[in-house]
């Protein structure tokens, strides 16, 4: 957002991605449950596909959702096998 108010785009295309990178990084030190969290780094790795694709230089708004939308699956996934079973 920063990037956005101060109108650096360059900021953008840097910023964003390292913050799910950063994400990722934490998932996967966790030390949790070694299925749940890598259902959890791959729904984040398609997060970060996500971000890549709508950023503007890129501009893929498509594959941007459809990666995001596969994520948020692999989510679901993750809480169910990590034994959220209730909705």
């Amino acid at each position: 957002w920063w990037s956005k108010a101060i109108e650096k785009p360059s900021v953008e295309i840097v910023a964003k991605p390292l913050a799910t990178i950063g994400a990722i990084a934490v998932a996967a030190a966790s030390g949790g449950d070694g299925a749940v969290v890598g259902w959890c780094v791959a729904a984040l790795v398609l997060c970060l596909a996500g971000d890549i694709a709508l950023l503007p230089a890129v501009d893929r708004f498509v594959l941007g959702l459809g990666s995001f939308a596969v994520g948020h699956l692999l989510f679901a996934v993750m809480f169910v096998v990590g034994g959220l079973h209730r909705w």
